[in-house]
């Protein structure tokens, strides 16, 4: 005797939209003991149908932590994240008979490509723009200097320097017409800013040097740190010609890292009268707020979302450990290593967190890979299923998926009717991401596109199909 499940009413060939589904809960499930014996595929989406609202809630389609190994190196170091999560820049770090080198890379979907530098020489990718096309920092040139450069399109471009025979690149504009940074002159490091083909030195605040660090979206304020005339180094906030100290906590030493994309709030690091350096953040017209740590002494804010609203970094506990945290209003300093323990099974830990998305939705930065037993940089999207949307109505969807169970084939057929960019992802039952596939150009004579799943194991699966912004989310179950 075989023992199958079927919703009653259930229709195979119909797809079937989420207004729908609470019919289904109505109804009973049951398990014919004689009979007709149902097809793979009957058996397939009827059960994933009758539970249906019972897996979405599941991490599989939206909370989910990537660790995007080293290519060749033995370490990667975490630099900064396009405006919508997707790309990743920083450097990976290879040590070979007792020389290290860091060469700068690109991370996106899955795939880490290390970026065009003069020869060998090291570099190193340290902001990129908010659509992930433009990305700053610095290249060693074959003279062994550090040179400020772009690349765009996986080529290089170094930046002719009026003054100064190196520099480095921080942080970029939204739109990448803005790039800020540090060149020495004569010896001295000055804060610069570069639009419209012109560098700009943007002074310092009674000393010597000064060091930019960040620009908001319209390339109008850069925050960083500069000196004053005793020798003290003190954050600044740069706007119109005009930069300006920010407030500290008592101590001799505070630093500005990030700003939000009006340039009313800056994070970063400020010292307390008793030398402990805490996360802070400014906000224009308001006093200096400490955002605590995690238990320990000290912590340092790296990243603020877009509105300001959301700042991430690291943070010492009470047992002396270097832990990633988020701090948001409402919630205070939380550790990202409690609130996604559920993500670290195996042994991992998130030591900082570097960037952040614009909606402050994806966090990047840089923990230790237990598996690989490697520091490496890590991508964490840290919402629930409410961070993905829900599947659309019936009349609105532009794609539809099938599975032939026969072939062991998914079928997506997308309804375009101009050429529109299309990512489909599949995910196991424990949220990870085990084949992808994306398309810049996907055209009807294209359709439908098929993705074999034959090496899958037998389990349940998900198949996200992204068209633009709406979503289409199938599952289905493999049997061997």
């Amino acid at each position: 005797m075989k023992l199958t499940i079927a919703c009653a009413n259930f229709d195979p060939g119909r797809r079937y939209n989420s207004r729908e589904f609470p019919r289904f809960r109505s109804e009973l499930c049951r398990f014919p003991a004689c009979g007709q014996v149902h097809t793979a595929s009957l058996v397939i989406y009827s059960v994933l149908l009758c539970l249906w609202e019972l897996l979405l809630p599941l991490p599989v389609i939206a909370q989910q932590l990537v660790w995007l190994g080293t290519l060749e190196g033995q370490s990667s170091w975490a630099a900064d994240v396009s405006a919508d999560g997707r790309v990743v820049v920083g450097w990976i770090t290879v040590k070979e008979g007792g020389r290290q080198q860091d060469y700068a890379f690109r991370w996106e979907e899955g795939m880490m490509q290390r970026l065009e530098g003069v020869g060998d020489n090291e570099s190193q990718a340290l902001a990129v723009s908010a659509d992930g096309t433009v990305i700053v920092g610095w290249v060693q040139d074959s003279m062994g200097q550090s040179q400020m450069c772009s690349w765009q399109y996986g080529k290089v471009r170094q930046f002719k320097l009026p003054f100064g025979q190196q520099g480095i690149a921080t942080d970029v504009s939204f739109d990448a017409r803005v790039i800020v940074g540090y060149v020495w002159i004569n010896n001295t490091l000055r804060a610069v800013r570069w639009s419209n083909g012109q560098f700009d030195d943007l002074g310092s605040l009674g000393g010597d040097e000064s060091l930019a660090f960040a620009v908001s979206a319209d390339g109008s304020v850069v925050v960083g740190r500069a000196q004053t005339s005793d020798g003290s180094w003190y954050a600044f906030r740069w706007e119109q010609g005009i930069m300006r100290d920010l407030q500290t906590l008592g101590g001799s030493f505070n630093l500005a890292r990030a700003v939000s994309a009006s340039g009313d709030v800056v994070v970063g690091t400020a010292e307390t009268v008793y030398r402990h350096r805490r996360a802070v953040r400014w906000v224009r017209n308001n006093a200096l707020e400490d955002l605590g740590t995690l238990g320990g002494k000290h912590s340092g804010a790296r990243a603020v979302s877009a509105d300001g609203q959301v700042v991430v970094g690291w943070a010492m506990t009470d047992d002396g450990k270097k832990h990633a945290f988020r701090w948001t209003q409402e919630r205070g300093m939380e550790d990202l290593n409690e609130v996604y323990a559920h993500l670290l099974i195996d042994g991992s830990i998130l030591t900082a967190a570097i960037a952040l998305s614009s909606d402050g939705r994806f966090v990047v930065g840089n923990g230790w890979n237990a598996k690989t037993k490697r520091n490496e940089v890590f991508w964490l999207d840290t919402q629930g299923s409410t961070g993905m949307r829900a599947p659309l109505e019936q009349d609105q969807q532009h794609c539809s998926i099938t599975f032939d169970p026969a072939i062991w084939v998914l079928k997506v057929r997308c309804d375009v009717q101009q050429p529109l960019p299309v990512r489909i992802t599949i995910f196991d039952a424990l949220g990870r991401v085990v084949n992808s596939k994306r398309l810049w150009g996907v055209i009807p004579e294209q359709s439908p596109i098929q993705i074999p799943i034959l090496p899958l194991s037998q389990g349940w699966y998900w198949c996200a199909v992204k068209i633009c912004d709406r979503w289409t989310i199938h599952p289905f179950f493999v049997s061997r």
